[in-house]
């Protein structure tokens, strides 16, 4: 029963390499494009006078992203994806939507896949000449094959919160990455009894590209 939940894993980056690509050849045309009409480059200028930056935390700009999480447990293991668009509300706060699979590795139990969906809220507190540091939270529900965690109920709550950063890798692209508190819990819709809920750090790191 370990296999679903490890193949996650790869099926969620062979879906995101095609976008991480994209984002690239993306950036590389726009590159190309500039250098056949005479447009000087501005990169250098962009890093040092936090142009790129300024841009990406504006108002109203439309991002999409594919992000993958882990727990850091040594019992039961959590493996969760997100496909994600955000947009800026207002300059440094972005909010919007994740939706993925989850596959939970339960010590002595049934192993659970599923399907996740979640708010994104994050505010870029720290703004550098070519990354951010970001407080990172959201709200999501979840629902699984298997009760998760064993005791528990196939449907859950999601809440998080964590810090991260990112990272301009040129162009179109950034990379994500950071730790949040990782919460799975019923809200004890069924009860006190049958509410174990599971409370663990999570590790992220995703790739994020302009639409």
């Amino acid at each position: 029963m370990r296999a679903p939940a490890l193949g996650l894993v790869v099926v969620l980056w062979l879906l995101g390499c095609p976008l991480v690509g994209w984002a690239y050849g993306g950036a590389a045309a726009q590159e190309d494009a500039g250098d056949a009409v005479g447009v000087p480059d501005l990169e250098g200028l962009s890093a040092s006078a936090g142009r790129s930056e300024a841009e990406y935390l504006e108002r109203g700009g439309l991002w999409g992203a594919v992000v993958l999480n882990t727990t850091a447990s040594t019992e039961d293991v959590d493996v969760f994806g997100g496909f994600q668009v955000t947009t800026f509300l207002a300059d440094r706060f972005e909010v919007g939507g994740e939706v993925g699979p989850f596959g939970s590795v339960q010590d002595g139990a049934d192993d659970a896949i599923g399907l996740s969906a979640s708010l994104v809220l994050r505010y870029h507190a720290v703004v550098r000449d070519r990354w951010t540091g970001f407080v990172d939270g959201g709200f999501g529900v979840l629902w699984t094959s298997q009760p998760v965690p064993a005791a528990g109920t196939r449907f859950n709550f999601l809440p998080r919160v964590g810090v991260g950063v990112s990272r301009s890798i040129g162009g179109n692209a950034r990379v994500l990455g950071g730790v949040r508190w990782h919460h799975v819990s019923n809200a004890r819709i069924t009860g006190d009894d049958g509410n174990p809920a599971r409370d663990e750090l999570a590790l992220f790191l995703g790739v994020q590209f302009a639409l």
